[in-house]
């Protein structure tokens, strides 16, 4: 019989504020972990101070704190963290996130029968800004509601794994340091070619996002990671990042470049451009336009200017990776080619 027991590992980097949300949603769940490890990835010494001093406060005994001598990424950490558990289960989240009720209870129902089980962002993020509900209800209506399907990712801020799989698989690859942010995309293919990785859309947790240039950059750069793994894989994702889903993106960046044009010289030609590319945008996210669209008109409007940037990032960051790639300048096509 599959035991219930469960160490929850929190990697942490100079985010003791959302660390603090973090444990508390963890201990007002109903089912808690036997073991919490928060992993200092080398944070700044008075984020450390605060951590040590408020985890001591907590005063738990399930509770174990890890500072590493050297900054690994969030990828080394976890890799610590696993090595210095005691149970079999193991479940991620990042210091940034807040557990729902019943997401630990989602993770142990799944896997009694899964290998490992990813996650999603809830539809309410824990940061009150535009950017981030355009970012949470852009990805959680690229999935079905309530669903189990088969995937290929393993986003390690809401994902747990069976201990021996972890092991098996190797853990998160060490060539994933800090600027190289596709280690999750990575484990997950590792895993999925071997064992059985499923994403449920109802396992979530809520999510602390950036500022909306740190949004955009950030999406540029993953964009750009996710496009060299791409060439070299040459394989789509069987659920959201799929080839479907970068079709939808495309609209974006030739509605943006359309309106350039018609402003730029008046040719009504491109005009009549600008509205298909629209409606085409809007048809490709109908559900997320037909949410923000109860919410009211101004939300509607904001989240389609929202969603516009964010998918032309993306497309920037997607072009990036194929030129580094062109030019032999990815370090992802000469690690893994």
């Amino acid at each position: 019989m599959q035991s219930k027991k469960f160490t929850l590992i929190i990697p942490f980097f100079n985010s003791f504020d959302y660390l603090k949300k973090c444990l508390h949603s963890v201990y007002r769940s109903p089912i808690k972990p036997n073991e919490i490890i928060v992993v200092d990835d080398f944070s700044e010494k008075t984020q450390t101070t605060k951590c040590r001093a408020f985890l001591k406060s907590l005063n738990k005994k399930n509770l174990r704190y890890i500072r590493i001598k050297k900054n690994l990424g969030p990828g080394g950490a976890r890799n610590l963290g696993v090595k210095k558990s005691s149970f079999n289960l193991i479940f991620f989240i990042d210091a940034d996130t807040v557990v729902l009720k019943n997401t630990f209870e989602r993770f142990l129902k799944n896997i009694k029968k899964y290998d490992a089980v990813a996650g999603i962002y809830t539809l309410t993020p824990a940061t009150n800004t535009h950017t981030s509900h355009c970012k949470t209800s852009l990805y959680y209506f690229l999935y079905r509601k309530n669903s189990i399907l088969t995937y290929d990712h393993f986003p390690a801020s809401c994902a747990g794994i069976k201990k021996k799989v972890f092991l098996n698989v190797g853990g998160f690859d060490p060539f994933f340091k800090k600027g190289i942010d596709l280690e999750c995309e990575e484990f997950g293919f590792r895993i999925s070619e071997k064992y059985k990785l499923i994403i449920d859309t109802g396992m979530q947790v809520k999510h602390h996002f950036p500022s909306f240039l740190k949004m955009h950059i950030l999406l540029i750069k993953r964009s750009m990671l996710w496009m060299e793994m791409f060439l070299v894989r040459r394989r789509f994702s069987p659920t959201a990042v799929n080839s479907s889903t970068g079709a939808k993106v495309i609209f974006s960046p030739m509605l943006v470049s359309s309106i350039f044009v018609f402003l730029l010289l008046k040719i009504k030609f491109f005009l009549l451009f600008s509205i298909f590319f629209l409606s085409v945008h809007l048809l490709s996210f109908k559900d997320f336009f037909a949410h923000h669209f109860k919410r009211g008109v101004n939300y509607f409007f904001i989240m389609l200017f929202f969603s516009i940037m964010f998918n032309t990032a993306i497309f920037c960051g997607c072009c990036l990776g194929l030129l580094k790639s062109f030019f032999n300048l990815s370090k992802i096509k000469k690690e893994f080619s």
